[in-house]
């Protein structure tokens, strides 16, 4: 009897343990980050803000962050930006860019877990980030932003996962160089005359033999 019943209090034991892993594997938060502009589009002396964002942090919530943006550099001349405020109250904001095109963000919020956990939403813009279009389009028919190096932590420290680290492409709506056309019909002509000039002279040269 002592033994059907110890038999069956593993069995519950068990049943808990299952329970509890599958309730702690349902918690684990898979953020996405992404990076939007309003548009895509973009010519020599284009202004672009891009959004840095994140979504998916429920039931957790971001404490930390440190990652990587890159772009062409030659394409792109960053001007300046600014974070979001959903971190409340941070230890260091970190923006800071080198001319190989990596702008490096970074920030540490000194707000309890309790009050990032309460007051932050599931997704919000980490930081506004602003670029000039160089004059540098030639050759490129499009070019693209994507994040790397990506650390993210909890309002307790703890690490999350990156299901997408966030991507943007844009197009350059420059036409293709190419010969105006006045000038080719230019040339055309000016083929067309040295051709006639040419069978009209061998025909006399012809006669006077």
């Amino acid at each position: 009897m002592k033994f059907s019943n110890t038999k069956k209090a593993t069995k519950i034991l068990q049943g808990v343990c299952l329970i509890t892993f599958l309730l702690n594997s349902s918690m684990v938060t898979a953020a996405t980050l992404s990076l939007t502009s309003s548009s895509q589009n973009i010519s020599a002396g284009t202004n672009v803000s891009v959004v840095l964002g994140i979504s998916g942090l429920k039931p957790s919530s971001l404490g930390a962050y440190d990652l990587t943006l890159q772009y062409d550099n030659p394409i792109w001349n960053f001007t300046g930006g600014s974070f979001g405020n959903e971190l409340g109250t941070t230890l260091f904001d970190t923006l800071a860019v080198d001319s190989n095109g990596f702008l490096h963000l970074a920030q540490v919020s000194l707000e309890s877990p309790d009050s990032l956990n309460t007051a932050q939403p599931d997704s919000f813009a980490l930081a506004t980030l602003n670029f000039i279009v160089s004059n540098s389009l030639s050759g490129f028919s499009s070019t693209s932003m994507f994040t790397s190096n990506v650390i993210l932590g909890d309002a307790n420290g703890d690490p999350l996962t990156v299901s997408d680290k966030g991507s943007l492409t844009f197009f350059s709506t420059a036409p293709p160089s190419a010969i105006p056309l006045p000038a080719t019909w230019l040339l055309f002509s000016a083929g067309l005359v040295f051709v006639e000039g040419t069978r009209r002279w061998s025909g006399k040269r012809r006669k006077t033999i």
